[in-house]
């Protein structure tokens, strides 16, 4: 399992401003994936918040993440998905690269990058196992109504029209083919 490293990326944020998505121009390959589920965030749900603090294999230190990254790449957020992968909530982004610093990426490239955090539905966390054990008197409406704000290390979400540097590997078996992950 690849280690999430949300908080760094957030860290390495640079300061910029979002493209509309008629002004998108792509002027290199184009690598994005579709994910398989997206969770919509209507405003209407009843929101709860959770924090995972991730555990890592290294020091968090950007000479470390530089050392266990197969690509370092900068880029724009260019579009901004919520999806699940395993029961847990993931963000996918495609980023429009603006350098690549390490990996076999161009500027003008897109690409899908894979984070954990963002929304998920209580029905789609927790098992039919979980529902039955604990909440077998909530019904149904309230599970798929009831969604969770996943933060890493309290750090924000990532936005749409943000800039990064990712320090990423390809992404895991239960992410979509040909998407990397921070």
């Amino acid at each position: 399992y690849a280690c999430i490293i949300s908080s760094a990326l957030i860290a390495a944020a640079l300061s910029g401003c979002g493209a509309d998505s008629q002004e998108l121009e792509i002027t290199g390959k184009d690598y994005r994936v579709t994910p398989e589920h997206i969770v919509e965030i209507t405003g209407d749900e009843n929101v709860d918040s959770s924090t995972r603090m991730p555990d890592y294999i290294f020091l968090p230190t950007l000479e470390s993440l530089a050392d266990v990254s197969n690509y370092i790449v900068e880029g724009e957020i260019v579009e901004l998905y919520y999806t699940v992968c395993e029961r847990n909530a993931w963000i996918q982004m495609d980023v429009l690269i603006s350098d690549c610093q390490k990996g076999g990426f161009e500027q003008g490239d897109i690409i899908s990058v894979y984070t954990s955090g963002g929304y998920i539905s209580a029905a789609d966390h927790f098992s039919e196992e979980a529902k039955e054990d604990y909440y077998s008197d909530v019904p149904d409406e309230v599970m798929e109504n009831t969604i969770i704000k996943v933060l890493n290390n309290g750090a924000p979400l990532p936005e749409k029209g943000e800039k990064y540097m990712f320090f990423m590997d390809n992404g895991g078996s239960t992410r979509p083919a040909g998407c990397y992950e921070v």
